[in-house]
């Protein structure tokens, strides 16, 4: 707007103040448009000192223009279905089609959404422990044996 005293023609007068739109920076009291790969929020005044755009935006250590998700930090740039979108702001981190908030095993593939026993985890994500320990019997078992032959090791110590 103009400052009392100035015409009323509309156009611009000293008096005027250009406020820069988003993903501009004032660069000799004009606005001018951030490097690619840079952003801005709206708000600089033309008027005042020179501003920068931020090639950073999320503050992780990576520009944006390199950033698998450039406006939540991620450091690590986790990408579990690898499909470019960071795993922080993937909605669907492990790529089954199914968003996470409703996929029952969120971080192993599983587009059918099986649970076998019905427990609300899918099968796929059970099936990662099998591997492991053999089955959970067996697993319950290597524990009970390890503890066991702690117990001995340490009365045959006494004995002896």
């Amino acid at each position: 707007t103009n400052a009392a005293g100035d015409d009323a023609s509309g156009t611009n007068t000293s008096c005027d103040v250009t406020i820069c739109s988003v993903n501009e920076h004032v660069a000799s009291n004009a606005c001018v448009p951030c490097d690619p790969g840079s952003i801005n929020t709206a708000g600089d005044d033309a008027s005042g000192m020179d501003t920068a755009c931020d090639p950073d935006s999320d503050d992780d250590g990576l520009a944006d223009a390199m950033d698998n998700c450039p406006v939540d930090p991620n450091p690590l740039q986790e990408d579990l279905d690898m499909d470019g979108a960071g795993d922080v702001c993937d909605p669907d981190q492990d790529g089954d089609g199914v968003e996470n908030a409703a996929d029952n095993c969120p971080l192993a593939a599983n587009p059918g959404q099986l649970d076998t026993d019905m427990d609300g985890r899918g099968d796929a994500c059970e099936a990662q422990l099998i591997p492991v320990l053999g089955s959970a019997t067996t697993g319950l078992l290597i524990v009970i044996l390890v503890a066991a032959g702690f117990v001995l090791l340490h009365r045959s110590r006494r004995i002896a």
